[in-house]
């Protein structure tokens, strides 16, 4: 008995302090004010865009492109292919779609292979189509300024 009588005001303490901080209402936001502008007398500065073709070909991301890259036998084949090809890995049977991100190279073979961050499936059927990507080499490669150009190319693939 003496042990729960000291245990229970130690107790009430803890909770009425909880109550007194959750009471308090939160303070008001406030908003930052502006300052006043004033348009300036002075004239704009003087802007010069250079050409596009004078900047370094690899500066920004491109994204345009004359032709696509092409699996041999389109799309539906290229998925034919996936799934003649592709191996499930053992151990747990899993579900859902994963996301490859490779670059195809000007002469149509892929590198740089990888699942997209944070949409893979498991350790184990990343691998296995990451393998199996790896061994494509025989793409159309997309055009740009009408030469082969290598391009990033992003594919679902999906487990049922």
């Amino acid at each position: 008995m003496i042990g729960c009588a000291i245990l229970l005001p130690g107790v009430a303490a803890a909770q009425n302090s909880y109550n007194r901080w959750d009471a308090q209402p939160p303070a008001p936001i406030k908003t930052p004010t502006r300052a006043a502008t004033k348009p300036e007398d002075k004239p704009a500065a003087h802007v010069v865009i250079a050409p596009t073709d004078s900047l370094a070909e690899l500066a920004t991301p491109r994204v345009t492109v004359e032709q696509m890259p092409v699996f041999p036998g389109g799309p539906e084949a290229f998925a034919q292919y996936i799934k003649s090809r592709m191996k499930r890995p053992k151990g747990a049977r899993a579900t859902g779609t994963l996301y490859v991100t490779f670059t195809l190279l000007p002469t149509g073979a892929t590198s740089n292979v990888q699942v997209a961050p944070g949409r893979g499936i498991s350790p184990s059927y990343d691998a296995a189509v990451v393998e199996l990507i790896r061994g494509i080499s025989n793409f159309s490669p997309g055009k740009r300024n009408g030469q082969p150009a290598a391009m990033e190319v992003t594919v679902p693939i999906r487990f049922d």
